[in-house]
């Protein structure tokens, strides 16, 4: 029996806060005989790359994709090969577009993508019985159309309004771009709308340490994030010192030892998400420094409190400096955090045997940019300013692909430092250093090495990203997209300028309406399916809402930014959820109205068993008596979790409280009158007198 390999992703649609990070589909085995499918997924592979000589004969297969309403499918090749023929008579891929037009496609030569004009497209696969082939791996998206907001805000303020409606601020995707193209130029035009926000930004500069053993590595937090990477690490980690990486491994760091060893593990694991990165090793972490630098020594507040040698320091009420002023206040305020109270040149601070030593932070550099603008990665270089002003470092934003050379430095087993020097990409030394143990050294604190290279520019451990990941802090560096005449072109913007946006929704492609008669919902999460974007609406009747228990399965990330079931106090999803859900657990919900909505979202590797939900419709109290029955419940003005809305006690208590007021104010307004003319009488007798 032949067999076939294909991604069976069903129905799923892809979660807006991670459509950044880089996904594996699940791979299911496929009879030859009853090879295809059909599909109502956002997102889909189907890959023959195992075929052989032996797999492949006599197959005729047949996907069907069936997008959402309006949706238009894109249709792309990674890999293509059937062998050469004449008319592609014995092997090909037929794709129907839905409106009884199709492209049929053979040979070597990778197709173009093909975008539908409908909601539904078919893939057929035909071969011979004697033909060998390598095979193909296409995957597929289903779009709808962006929907224009011509009101011009921040890029925050962008986010915020896609998500008031239910959606997310438009993402780059080229897919996507090449699908609307026409639609968005045209729609810009007619407002005359020449620059619009996009879901993109860049991430805050990192400096790469190195990579250095898990022994040396202490923790404050740790996630477990599936396809790791910088950036989410890095997103993470914002509000710390360091961040690592092992594996599937993120930890949060305040402290580490900056002293590398050659007899410390290299970091070899390529990162799931980017196997650009390196994400540590079994009993080694590849460590970043989050971009903390001063800008005058003397007033940096930062809260590194060890020194770089990695001993702790000595609290500054303990030192000579206890009287001394610091810009927290006093010494108690400045604790044992590195400080500069004497004007040294950098932040330093005393070891506990009562020694000077500075501290792991850096004068932050001067950056410019280049002609093309903003850029990912960091270089220096030693120049002078004229003949009388001194040499400085200078630091450029430079394209991460430019080929530079790099400077390294490392303590050699004698205890002796060394610089050593390399070529190639950013991501080519960077690579480069890991796996021998070396490290960047602070550009503003070794700048006398980069003398004898005055002019050239090397490669620094400054870099950062581009992310369309919902940022935990809003960025200083957001991207645009500018219409030229009939294209578009992407451009870097501070994020505070104002511009008009598009927001983008995702095609829902599973959910129903549960009316009066349904009391809950049993979904279960099949093997192999992903991409996910399920709404169920749960309306029950006048004068009622609803209790609803929720038992729950689904993929557990940090912020349950991979697979989530939200919970709207509404009959729609829009806005912020009043609860958002994921891993295995429990939970009770209470609405305020007699609708609420369930939203079920996952990514493209989607793991759990689903969620059971069961509800009851509570009746609300009559409006002409203040009785309630004892399972009844009160208003409140937002849903609430694991308590009752509605109490007769509440209510009784507050009617009680209410009339006693009431009559409190009457009788001391009838004294205080009643005081009034006791005074008017007297003043009136003592007149007639």
């Amino acid at each position: 029996m032949e067999r076939i390999n294909s991604y069976n992703t069903m129905v799923r649609l892809p979660s807006f806060m991670i459509s950044v990070l880089v996904w594996s589909a699940c791979v299911i085995a496929v009879d030859a005989s009853s090879c295809g499918d059909t599909f109502k997924s956002n997102y889909g592979e189907i890959n023959s790359s195992n075929y052989s000589s032996n797999n492949g004969y006599n197959l005729s297969c047949v996907w069907r994709i069936e997008g959402a309403t309006d949706s238009r499918i894109v249709i792309g090749f990674k890999n293509f090969s059937l062998g050469n023929q004449t008319g592609c008579a014995e092997k090909y891929i037929e794709i129907r577009h839905g409106n009884g037009s199709s492209s049929k496609y053979c040979g070597s030569k990778i197709p173009e993508k093909v975008t539908t004009q409908r909601q539904n497209a078919s893939i057929v696969f035909v071969t011979n019985h004697y033909t060998n082939l390598s095979g193909f791996h296409l995957y597929w998206k289903v779009f709808t159309k962006p929907v224009l907001m011509t009101s011009p805000v921040s890029w925050e303020s962008a986010n915020e309004e896609c998500e008031r409606i239910g959606g997310k601020l438009m993402e780059p995707d080229f897919d996507f771009l090449d699908t609307y193209r026409e639609i968005i130029i045209e729609w810009m035009g007619a407002h005359n709308v020449s620059e619009i926000w996009v879901r993109k930004y860049f991430t805050p500069w990192v400096f790469l340490k190195g990579c250095t053993s898990g022994f040396y590595v202490h923790p404050k937090i740790a996630y477990t994030v599936k396809n790791n990477q910088q950036k989410i690490c890095q997103n993470l980690c914002s509000g710390y010192n360091y961040f690592g990486l092992q594996k599937q491994k993120c930890v949060c760091l305040n402290e580490f030892l900056d002293v590398l060893s050659p007899i410390w593990p290299s970091c070899s694991y390529r990162c799931d998400g980017n196997t650009d990165e390196k994400c540590g090793e079994s009993n080694a972490y590849t460590v970043y420094k989050n971009n903390f630098c001063y800008t005058s020594s003397e007033s940096w507040n930062g809260t590194l409190n060890k020194n770089i040698y990695g001993p702790s320091c000595l609290p500054w009420n303990q030192t000579i400096y206890k009287n001394s002023t610091f810009p927290d206040g006093s010494a108690n305020d400045a604790k044992d955090n590195c400080r500069d109270p004497d004007g040294y040149g950098t932040p330093w601070c005393y070891s506990i045997n009562a020694k000077r030593f500075r501290c792991d932070v850096f004068k932050c550099l001067d950056i410019t940019e280049k002609e093309n603008g903003s850029s990912g990665c960091i270089a220096v270089t030693k120049n002078s300013q004229g003949m009388t002003e001194p040499q400085q470092l200078i630091g450029q934003q430079m394209p991460c692909s430019t080929n530079l050379s790099g400077i390294y430095m490392r303590f050699e087993p004698n205890f002796e430092m060394k610089f050593y020097e390399t070529a190639g990409t950013w991501t080519d030394v960077r690579n480069n250093a890991e796996q021998f143990s070396f490290k960047f050294p602070l550009s503003t604190v070794f700048e006398n090495i980069y003398d004898q290279y005055k002019g050239l520019f090397h490669w620094t451990g400054l870099s950062r990203n581009t992310s369309s990941l919902r940022p935990l802090a809003t960025p200083s560096e957001c991207f645009k997209l500018q219409r030229r005449e009939q294209t578009l072109h992407e451009k870097s913007e501070t994020c505070n300028l104002k511009l008009p946006l598009f927001c983008q929704k995702g095609p829902v492609n599973c959910g129903e309406s549960l009316m009066q008669t349904e009391l809950s919902l049993n979904y279960t999460i099949d093997s192999g399916s992903n991409d996910m974007n399920c709404i169920w609406r749960i309306e029950g009747f006048d004068n009622t809402v609803i209790r609803i228990d929720i038992s729950f399965n689904i993929e557990e990330c940090p912020h349950c930014e991979c697979d989530s079931l939200k919970i709207y106090d509404a009959p729609f999803a829009m806005g912020p959820p009043n609860k958002t859900v994921c891993g295995s657990d429990q939970v009770t919900f209470n609405s305020t109205q007699k609708a609420l909505t369930l939203a079920y979202t996952s990514d493209r590797s989607e793991q759990g068993t689903g969620f059971q939900a069961k509800w009851t419709f509570v009746s609300l109290p009559s409006k002409s008596t203040t009785s309630r029955p004892a399972d009844s419940t009160t208003k409140s003005g937002t849903g609430s979790e694991d308590v009752s809305p509605f109490s007769s006690g509440l209510i009784g208590g507050i009617i009680a409280a209410v009339v006693v007021i009431t009559a409190s104010i009457i009788v001391f307004v009838v004294i205080i009158r009643r005081r009034k003319q006791e005074r008017n009488v007297r003043r009136q007798a003592s007149v007639q007198q």
